[in-house]
């Protein structure tokens, strides 16, 4: 694994998003994202999208994923989306600002134009369905559009990130 960047908010100022919009290129075929207690401003879904031009914009509408888990309380929830405008990678996240999203989302083969770009994730989360105290979250998801991926976004259209960090980093072929 070799570490190339990361993307923080400690806290006091949120931000919108935690994005990545350079060093995602050819030189690695699968791409790891480290997510630590990306705790989110109001409670809502985590969003990844994806760009093909260095993050000046961000794919909308072409996107299928399918996510699987439990909540605290045992009951089986799954989510599927057709022609979604990024990948829902957690549910309604909580606001508990001691644990917000933590995991990893592994994205393959993003300059591979021969295949579509996806990405697979394992995330754990405080979610707010029924007051529940977690989320444990699975899911798998890809682009219709096929194009080559440059950059990524990750964030809670429902509102800001108040804190956390995502620390990206390229598995090397051997």
């Amino acid at each position: 694994w070799n570490f190339i960047a990361s993307g923080t908010n400690s806290g006091g100022s949120n931000v919108a998003s935690i994005t990545f919009t350079s060093g995602i290129t050819s030189t690695y075929s699968m791409y790891v994202f480290s997510l630590k207690n990306i705790v989110p401003i109001t409670a809502g879904d985590l969003v990844m999208y994806f760009s093909t031009d260095a993050g000046s914009s961000y794919l909308s509408g072409s996107f299928n994923t399918a996510t699987w888990g439990y909540d605290a309380g045992g009951t089986s929830r799954s989510n599927f989306a057709t022609s979604a405008d990024g990948l829902h990678l957690a549910d309604q996240v909580d606001l508990d600002a001691l644990s917000g999203v933590s995991g990893m989302v592994y994205m393959v083969d993003p300059s591979d134009s021969g295949v579509r770009p996806s990405a697979h994730w394992n995330l754990g989360a405080h979610t707010n369905i029924n007051l529940e105290l977690a989320l444990f979250q699975v899911g798998s998801g890809f682009s219709t559009s096929g194009a080559t991926v440059t950059g990524v976004k990750f964030e809670f259209p429902s509102g800001n990130i108040e804190t956390g960090e995502i620390r990206m980093y390229g598995i090397a072929d051997s």
